[in-house]
């Protein structure tokens, strides 16, 4: 039988050889990991690294590696100083043979080497010993780009043994505090040796090197702020020092920030306003990123500043010199970036202006708050211009670059006009805006489409930021915001200006509704603009949505211009496709609503008969049926929106309407009655029609509602219309707080008519049958379905009892379902509604129903118990446990004596509820149940410690 060594060279030549398969060097990999703890592989790896094959040889040190990471303690003295000598003596090797990656594996061995043997007196020497190993004879004569193996690996070996420490850091050990002393001690030597070799060498693998050493020392913490100071110092230069050579400035930037997030640095607020002056030193490194090209650095920078104001914006509005500095930069550099680094440049202005607005009636702003006015207003004019499209119909790739310009902006400007300078950047706006309108008449004047096209996208986004301002601006704004409803009329019949100056028109509505009262021209300005719009194919859809949210917010303000809006859209309105008729008609209902209530009913019925129309032109069509029946819904809802809240004497508004289509409504919903479009329609319908009309107003439709409700149950019983059944349980209940007395009860809350409770109640019962009877509680059909029907029920027994209660056939039916399910619905949210249900018909307490249910819920109190058992005993997830504690809970204290006896005769039969615990375990367990009663927290600890017992689980205690 060949030896170990044989049969790991044979291995090896099967991962190695060229002719080998995938299979062979998959088997032989596994095979070589499943050897490498055994003692025999010390020496093996040691031959390894001698072989005149890179890959072995990084195998053996990859092997070696490991061996000393988690076999040290098995070395003895003499073979631990020996392993050392051989280590020291393969780095020299490798470093002369520039074998770089073996490099990195004998430093990793060295360095943890050193940190868990080497004693305190021994650390100058090892230090020295490795400097002088790695460091003599360095030259580089006269050629800046040249790799000096020397250099390298002394780079490397710094750099290991920082990281080496850091991941140390936990074993708190003697040898590793002994280790993280020294290296702090000897930092600034060697951060020294870092800064000589970047200002020497221009290959950037060196230069890599040293940022890397530079990043891992930064890590290890040092104490002083000298070698903070020399830190920023070295980066900074390292960042400036090569115009045509800052490939490694992302390495660059991320030391300098590792260095600003250093928890020291914040201890020393003049060492951080220090570092804040190094970076603004940077002023000309975007510049050069952007002529060279160098998208990766130039992004790299972009982040970085972001960095500097989400973390130290603080400081640098503290020293207000660099801060105007780095400002100033990040808008030159705003200005020729790409679209995605001015995405992130947007970014800085957000974290900047947030913390200036903070700190504006501070102590920590030199010069106040009021001496960057220049600098933001300049980045708000760089920003605008970026966030403008570069014509009418720009490429998809352009509207996601300028849209996300644009989100960010648009949270920056609210910064600067919310917390700093208002006044100034409305002024700025309308200045803008009203300079781009002016060149918009002139060059169409001089039939310059290219210039007409160009200031038509710059309105365009003054249009678009204003309308995000508008939103926060007081209402009592009384200087700009006329200005700019004035402009209005000015804009250039170009459809996306306009449909963004509609935007614009529907942010109004807080600010209209606090001037019309003085100013009932402004409504006049904003309802001209929106009339002609309604009727323009490309702006309706806009115009609607204007006309719907201004009408919300100011109905009063449009209330006279009622007649104008009706006329203009009376031969387009049904025209329009249905939802943009919809949002039409839900802005002309909130306006219509004001009106007295004879008028509004006449108009809401005039509409409604319109929209019948329209409905009975699609015949039997049942496409157009179903889309045309969809928007007379959302219509009429909308309709009874506008009047819910409305506080009429008499007869609702809103009722005509409904009087004259639900004859047609009842009729579709029968005859479409397959289609789902068309059910969820009507359920939408209802339910808003439920909603809104007062209860004794609802009566002449319930019956027919319930109809529906019931027949679409049958027709698609796994998605049941119970939300609507819900409402109109809650519409004709006769406990409002789920268990007041009716005597107590608020009159206008109860329901008394016994026939309307009779309906409601029959229909409940009806829906509810029909979903346990179409589930059969198997898997496979909707928990979801089973959930809602349980929720239903639970609704329903604590508002109308008389759903659950006056027939006692079907009280027990719910009763031995709701157990049943216990055991059979492998979903938990089902098994809780189901579990809730329980204990509400367990702790039901209504004086006029209990008594008769009291026979009927002694019967299956056994069967009750059974399935709890059952559930303790594994039967259900034990995750499901929490569940199960509180219904327990209340049957120990409601029914103390009968749960006693039967629990105690369930447990008494052998096996139950498993084989795996004793009598006396199930003994202990009953006498826990009831000694914890009282405390839900024990009680779940209880049950889940014999849960545990019953699956043969060695934890449970």
């Amino acid at each position: 039988m060949a030896s170990l060594s044989e049969q790991v060279n044979q291995a090896l030549q099967a991962i190695y050889s060229p002719q080998s398969s995938q299979e062979a060097r998959k088997n032989a990999e596994e095979w070589l990991r499943a050897q490498y703890l055994r003692p025999e592989m010390w020496q093996i790896a040691l031959d390894s690294i001698g072989v005149n094959n890179s890959g072995i040889q990084l195998w053996g040190c990859s092997i070696l590696c490991e061996k000393i990471k988690k076999q040290w303690s098995q070395l003895n003295e003499e073979q631990r100083a020996g392993l050392v000598q051989i280590l020291r003596t393969q780095l020299k090797i490798f470093t002369v043979a520039k074998c770089f990656p073996l490099v990195t594996k004998a430093c990793i061995s060295v360095s943890w080497v050193a940190l868990h043997s080497i004693q305190t007196n021994e650390w100058p020497g090892f230090f020295q010993e490795m400097a002088s190993l790695t460091t003599n004879q360095i030259t580089r004569d006269d050629n800046p780009n040249e790799v000096i193996p020397m250099e390298w690996t002394y780079l490397e070996l710094m750099k290991t043994l920082a990281d080496e420490t850091k991941q140390a850091q936990h074993l708190d050990t003697t040898a590793q505090r002994t280790a993280m002393t020294f290296l702090r001690e000897n930092a600034s030597q060697v951060l020294s040796t870092c800064h000589s070799v970047l200002k020497s060498t221009q290959a950037l693998e060196v230069r890599d090197q040293a940022i890397q050493a530079i990043n891992a020392w930064v890590e290890l913490d040092p104490r002083t702020t000298d070698d903070i100071f020399q830190i920023l110092e070295t980066l900074v230069q390292a960042a400036l020092a090569y115009p045509t050579a800052i490939t490694d400035l992302a390495h660059v930037l991320e030391a300098i920030q590792s260095c600003l997030s250093n928890t020291n640095l914040h201890r020393y607020p003049t060492a951080l306003s220090a570092a804040i002056r190094r970076v603004a030193q940077l002023g000309t490194v975007s510049q050069r990123c952007i002529e060279e090209d160098d998208e990766d650095s130039l992004s790299a920078f972009c982040s970085f500043l972001v960095y500097i104001s989400e973390s130290h914006s603080a400081t640098m509005i503290a020293n207000p010199e660099p801060a105007h500095i780095i400002c100033s930069m990040v808008c030159q550099t705003t200005q020729s970036a790409e679209p995605p680094l001015v995405v992130v440049l947007a970014e800085f202005w957000q974290h900047f202006l947030l913390e200036l607005g903070a700190q504006k009636d501070s102590n920590n702003v030199p010069g106040g708050a009021e001496s960057y006015r220049q600098v933001v207003l300049e980045s708000i004019r760089i920003l605008h211009q970026r966030s403008q499209f570069s014509s009418i119909s720009p490429s998809r790739d352009e509207q996601n670059e300028v849209n996300a310009i644009r989100e960010n902006a648009s949270e920056a400007f609210l910064f600067a006009y919310s917390q700093l300078f208002g006044d100034e950047c409305l002024q700025l706006f309308c200045e803008v805006l009203d300079a781009d309108l002016r060149g918009c008449e002139e060059a169409l004047k001089a039939q310059n489409l290219a210039e007409y096209n160009t200031r038509c996208r710059a309105v365009e986004a003054t249009l678009y930021f204003l309308a995000k301002l508008t939103e926060n601006i007081p209402e009592s704004e009384a200087t700009y915001m006329p200005l700019v409803l004035k402009m209005l009329s000015r804009v250039p019949q170009d459809v996306e200006v306009q449909r963004t100056a509609l935007t614009l028109i529907g942010s109004f509505g807080p600010w209209l509704s606090f001037q019309c009262a003085e100013h009932p021209d402004y409504a006049s300005n904003v309802a001209s603009y929106i009339i002609p719009s309604l009727v323009d194919e490309n702006l309706s859809q806009r115009a609607s949505e204007a006309l719907r949210d201004l009408a919300k917010e100011v109905p009063q303000a449009l209330l006279p211009h009622l007649g104008g809006l009706l006329g203009a859209i009376q031969n387009s309105l049904f025209q329009m496709p249905p939802a943009r008729r919809a949002t039409v008609i839900h802005g002309l209902a909130w306006v219509i609503s004001l009106l007295d209530v004879q008028s509004a009913s006449n108009l809401f019925l005039e509409i409604t008969k319109s929209l019948c129309a329209k409905i009975q032109e699609s015949g039997s069509a049942v496409q157009q049926a179903s889309q045309h029946l969809e928007a007379l819904c959302f219509e009429i809802r909308s309709l009874g929106q506008a009047c819910t809240s409305s506080s009429v004497p008499g007869e609702h508004p809103f009722l005509a309407s409904l009087r004259f289509s639900w004859p047609m409504l009842e009729q579709i919903a029968v005859h479409f009655k397959d289609v789902e479009s068309v059910r969820r329609a009507v359920l939408k319908t209802t339910f808003r029609f439920t909603e809104a009309i007062p209860r004794d107003q609802i009566r002449n439709f319930l019956r027919s509602i319930l109809n529906i409700y019931i027949e679409f149950t049958r027709l698609d019983p796994e998605n049941p219309p119970v939300r609507e059944m819900v409402l109109v349980v809650s519409r004709f209940q006769t406990r409002p707080d789920g268990g007041m007395s009716r005597a107590a009860a608020d009159p206008s809350l109860v329901c008394t008519n016994q026939q309307d409770i009779a309906d409601v109640s029959t229909s409940v019962e009806t829906i509810v049958r029909t979903v346990f009877q179409a589930s059969g509680l198997v898997q496979g059909f909707s928990p979801q379905a089973l959930s809602a029907a349980f929720d239903l029920v639970h609704f329903a027994s604590q508002r109308l009892p008389d759903c659950v209660c006056r027939n006692q056939e079907f009280f027990t039916y719910i009763l031995n379902t709701g157990i049943s399910a216990l055991l059979t619905i492998l979903d938990k949210n089902a098994f809780e509604k189901a579990r809730r249900l329980l204990h509400g018909l367990y702790t039901f307490d209504d004086s006029a129903w209990r008594p008769m249910l009291v026979d009927r819920l002694a019967e299956a109190f056994p069967t009750l118990l059974k399935t709890l058992l059952e559930a303790i005993g594994g039967a259900v997830p034990r995750s499901y446990l929490d569940d199960v504690s509180g219904l327990l809970a209340s049957l120990l204290s409601r029914y103390p004596h009968e749960f006693s006896s039967v629990a105690a005769t369930l447990l008494s039969r052998d096996g139950f509820p498993s084989n795996q615990v004793s009598v006396q375990e199930k003994k202990n367990f009953l006498e826990d149940l009831f000694r914890n009663a009282n405390n839900r927290n024990d009680l779940g600890k209880v049950l889940h410690v014999f849960s545990g017992k019953c699956l043969g689980l060695k934890s449970a205690s």
